[in-house]
């Protein structure tokens, strides 16, 4: 699988009918495919950041299970859906190398 970001020719409709929820935007604008446990998280987190509530949630999945997955489908989301509003995202890595580096990589291939 290759870092570089895939280039698609999308209308602007499409974007925006994307954009409406999170359902519509992975499938549309990603390559990753979440499981039904991670849709329940990203559906809590999506819920807190759009209706203001501003909850901490702690997502705790084994090894392997594709908490990093749900995280960039959760930022690309944010960031595609928040762009034109006055918000920051704020992410947190306890290194540099590799994890936030990595970090980086997952949310360029969503």
């Amino acid at each position: 699988m290759s870092d570089k970001p895939v280039e698609r020719d999308v209308k602007k409709a499409d974007v925006l009918l994307a954009l409406q929820k999170w359902e519509t935007f992975s499938p549309s604008f990603s390559h990753l495919r979440l499981r039904k446990y991670q849709e329940a998280a990203l559906e809590a987190a999506v819920h807190s950041v759009m209706a203001h509530l501003g909850w901490t949630l702690v997502v705790m999945f084994p090894r392997q299970s594709g908490k990093n997955e749900l995280q960039a489908q959760l930022e690309a989301f944010l960031l595609a859906k928040l762009q034109d509003t006055d918000a920051e995202l704020v992410k947190v890595s306890p290194t540099w190398k590799p994890q936030s580096l990595n970090a980086m990589r997952r949310l360029e291939r969503v």
